[in-house]
């Protein structure tokens, strides 16, 4: 089936909007993934997928990807999500070996306004980049990361923490 953005599509009832499973080179660029009481998009394994010039609004959760390559979400506004906005998962450690996922995220806009959200940002696993995202009006922290060879750079940050004492902008657990 060909999608357009102005397609519109009521899945009131599905765990999830869009689920991706072991896809390779898909591209969702210009919808608007809103009002879902769940998760807006997962991306679960494959390769080279992408949200793009997108916005993902009053949702559960927004977009998730975990393990795969290359997946990347760009341009796109988020707003007024419930619990985490973005989850960039992949890359593994092992005693010998670090192989990086290379998720990105890159010019993004994450923003509360209703103040009912909780983080905006998850980064896990190995060798993923966040850069150039604008983060504001969260109650806990913009960004939570854990893992190893990450990059955050260029980002801009103002208004956490409003809500809660412990911690800061960016929270870096094990």
């Amino acid at each position: 089936a060909k999608l357009s953005p102005s397609t519109g599509i009521s899945a009131w009832k599905l765990a999830t909007l869009v689920a991706l499973k072991d896809a390779e080179h898909v591209t969702f660029r210009g919808f608007s993934f809103e009002s879902t009481v769940r998760q807006a998009v997962t991306i679960d394994g494959g390769r080279d997928c992408l949200i793009a010039a997108g916005a993902i609004r009053t949702c559960g959760q927004g977009v998730q990807i975990k393990g795969g390559e290359y997946h990347g979400v760009v341009g796109c506004d988020f707003v007024d999500v419930g619990r985490y906005h973005l989850v960039l998962d992949g890359g593994t450690a092992s005693p010998t070996e670090i192989t990086p996922a290379r998720h990105y995220a890159e010019n993004n806009h994450f923003r509360q306004e209703r103040h009912a959200g909780d983080r905006a940002v998850r980064i896990r696993g190995v060798g993923n980049v966040f850069r150039h995202n604008l983060i504001h009006d969260f109650p806990g922290e913009a960004i939570v990361h854990s893992g190893n060879d990450h990059l955050l750079e260029f980002n801009e940050i103002h208004r956490v923490k409003i809500e809660e004492g412990d911690g800061g902008a960016t929270y870096c657990g094990a």
